[in-house]
């Protein structure tokens, strides 16, 4: 319902989501994210991530061993060194492989927590998108995660950035 004139009528429905909206979304906000990150330099629980993907590729590369000592030593759970569950540490291996030829260090290795977290963002752009305009859904998101320390942590490979844009 809409307030026109003191009168509250029925909406006109917002444009229809074009299916190339969300992509273009992503690649703008991925490009925008490489970027900003690229100027940071390396942050004190980075090299914890980068230091398990390592290993991760290190195992996956030559043939995965599945003996207790083998994924215990690639595979390092540490309650205290490394914390966090695998899953953005995983992606980080896999991003830097696909992007230490194009991507400097430690940008490949942030490659896949700002390529996750463009993704949940075009998410979140084409769910308000189907229900407002281009305008209000860029507005929404960007509301998001222009607080400090929301992009500050988008920006980093570390775990709070991605999971708190998934949660959204």
């Amino acid at each position: 319902m809409c307030l026109a004139e003191g009168v509250i009528v029925s909406c006109p429905a917002p444009p229809r989501l074009r299916p190339a909206e969300p992509l273009l979304v992503f690649g703008a906000l991925l490009a925008v994210l490489l970027g900003l990150s690229k100027g940071l330099g390396l942050t004190w629980d980075e090299s914890t991530y980068f230091i398990f993907s390592d290993t991760v590729a290190a195992w996956f590369h030559a043939g995965p061993d599945f003996s207790a000592e083998a994924v215990r030593r690639a595979w390092a759970y540490d309650p205290f060194f490394n914390p966090h569950p695998p899953f953005f540490k995983v992606l980080d291996a896999m991003g830097s492989a696909l992007t230490s030829g194009w991507l400097v260090f430690p940008l490949s290795y942030r490659f896949a927590h700002l390529a996750f977290a463009a993704g949940c963002l075009s998410l979140i752009y084409s769910l308000i998108r189907a229900k407002a305009s281009r305008v209000e859904a860029l507005a929404a998101w960007a509301f998001a995660i222009l607080a400090p320390r929301a992009l500050g942590d988008l920006l980093l490979a570390s775990t709070d950035g991605p999971v708190m844009i998934a949660w959204l």
